[in-house]
């Protein structure tokens, strides 16, 4: 079931994607963008978002299409 956020709702989920942007992070930083409403029209939550990430990294990683370090 979907519905409308308030005002106050949008700022705190725009402040969390913004910090998930600005981390050193590789995982937060793919979090944030499935998370990003302006990535796609609508978002993960920020749980969901960050398991997501693991498993793309993970993926990725898998494929050595992304170094260990990362």
């Amino acid at each position: 079931m979907e519905r409308l956020m308030s005002p106050e709702e949008v700022r705190e989920w725009d402040e969390r994607v913004s910090r998930l942007y600005r981390s050193r992070s590789i995982v937060q930083n793919v979090a944030a963008i499935l998370m990003d409403t302006s990535v796609g029209a609508s978002g993960d939550r920020e749980d969901t978002a960050l398991v997501k990430a693991e498993a793309i990294l993970a993926h990725l990683r898998k494929r050595k299409l992304l170094g260990t370090t990362e």
